[in-house]
């Protein structure tokens, strides 16, 4: 699974290459800053750099953007946040872990991931979207690769 960085500030980057956060994945999943020339599964971005996003992923995750902005062609774009409308939210926030909502079905890598629920772990030293995104992007290499390991 190929994921890439699209950020202002490098808060996600340092948080899953860092912490090893995907580390029992090993090497099936590379973390990146975004390239231009290479076509990602996932791509974390936050909000400011959508309207310019010339880079192709098979799912967008921005923070707080709104579904008119999804570009088909592009992949398919879940927004993140607290909003009823995010497509990718927390339905509850413990003190250390938070229920991960998607609420659309995902097609990637030949798999149709249908909505789920699940616990993930939440930081709360770390920024919401930081924890979203990391506890979404660690639920895909899970639902994707556990059977694998």
């Amino acid at each position: 699974m190929k994921i890439g960085l699209l950020e202002s500030v490098p808060i996600l980057s340092e948080k899953l290459k860092s912490e090893r956060i995907l580390y029992p994945f090993g090497g099936k999943i590379v973390v990146e800053n975004v390239r231009r020339s290479v076509r990602y599964d996932l791509i974390l971005s936050d909000k400011k750099h959508f309207h310019q996003l010339p880079y192709q992923a098979s799912v967008f995750l921005i923070p707080g953007a709104s579904d008119s902005l999804a570009i088909p062609s592009r992949g398919i774009l879940l927004t993140g946040g607290m909003s009823h409308s995010d497509s990718v939210s927390f339905s509850s926030i413990g003190e250390e872990e938070a229920m991960l909502c998607v609420q659309r079905e995902i097609h990637l890598r030949g798999h149709s991931i249908v909505p789920f629920e699940k616990k993930v772990r939440f930081n709360r030293n770390f920024s919401l979207y930081k924890n979203l995104a990391t506890g979404f992007a660690l639920s895909l290499a899970e639902i994707l690769f556990t059977e694998e390991l």
